[in-house]
């Protein structure tokens, strides 16, 4: 063999252990986080062609959808106002947001303890083409520092919160 064919061959060596060491850190990174969403939500968190905003605040004794101008959502059991959504699809930094919130580094696995009290800023909708697509709606706690997934998954610890609201309060 002469040694044009062996430096060939050796490239395609090398790429190959490249990619495969590149994969599995890849999906070392965001394996746990994409378990946390389910595959078809991390797809949707990373890719949804609108993502809209709205701020939460506790819903007082008496407010209900059926009263309010303001719709009124239930985490965990208790009621959320839901103030008018804003359009932040092209706000600035999102592409890095959506990327932190698919990594496990992202998250607090051992959060929130039994318990604990959770307070909720904004929900977060991550909305998807066509009459049938059902929004991901996401309960965002920056002074909880959580995260939870109004799918009917558990809040989990948010350890980019402070990232996150200084994302936030610039979109």
């Amino acid at each position: 063999m002469d040694a044009g064919k062996l430096v060939t061959l050796g490239i395609l060596g090398l790429a190959l252990v490249l990619g495969v060491f590149a994969w599995t850190y890849h999906k070392g990174r965001s394996d746990r986080a994409i378990d946390y969403w389910g595959a078809e939500n991390a797809v949707r968190v990373r890719r949804a062609p609108v993502l809209r905003l709205s701020r939460l605040r506790r819903a007082t004794e008496g407010e209900t959808e059926v009263d309010s101008t303001q719709p009124v959502i239930q985490i965990d059991g208790e009621a959320w106002q839901v103030d008018p959504a804003i359009d932040i699809t092209d706000a600035r930094g999102l592409v890095h947001l959506r990327q932190a919130l698919v990594e496990n580094g992202s998250f607090d696995w051992s959060r929130p303890r039994a318990g604990e009290s959770l307070t909720w800023d904004y929900l977060m909708r991550f909305e998807a083409e066509g009459p049938d697509a059902t929004p991901l709606e996401v309960a965002i706690g920056l002074d909880s520092a959580c995260l939870q997934c109004l799918d009917g998954r558990p809040a989990v610890g948010l350890r980019i919160a402070a990232g996150v609201r200084s994302f936030l309060t610039d979109a």
